[in-house]
């Protein structure tokens, strides 16, 4: 499994097949489309893993990039938002402030744990559009 963001890659049950969170102890095996097991989170379920089995990896990947744009396109004014009160609470006026402080600046945006959250809830909603993406396919599943 490879996750979209980081572009990881485990053979190990880390990574929900459908929604690409943690995933848990279930797992679904479609031999004519995959090797191996698709794992998935305790949210979902073996008839979603079974439908993404069975999609066309370009369906899949723009399934994922539609996800993956809608995410960033509800959160991105959240983040920029948190990173620029971080800066304006350090002094930063305008770029020309920024010169030789940029390692410094970015330590302290990280350590004000705001630009995380958001980040996280990106994350959150990539997987709940995948999962409703997912969710409405019509793939014709053996059960």
């Amino acid at each position: 499994m490879t996750l979209r963001f980081t572009l990881h890659r485990s053979e190990e049950p880390e990574i929900c097949g459908v929604c690409f969170r943690q995933a848990g102890h279930t797992g679904t095996v479609e031999p004519r489309t995959m090797s191996g097991v698709q794992w998935m989170c305790d949210l979902c379920n073996a008839k979603l893993g079974m439908k993404v089995a069975l999609m066309t990896p370009t369906k899949l990947e723009k399934a994922e990039a539609e996800a993956f744009d809608n995410a960033i396109e509800t959160h991105i004014t959240a983040l920029v938002a948190s990173i620029m009160a971080v800066m304006w609470e350090d002094g930063i006026r305008d770029l020309d402030a920024m010169s030789g402080r940029l390692e410094q600046v970015v330590e302290k945006i990280f350590e004000s744990g705001e630009p995380s959250k958001v980040i996280a809830q990106m994350f959150l909603t990539y997987s709940n559009k995948m999962r409703k993406a997912t969710s409405a396919l019509d793939e014709q599943i053996p059960f």
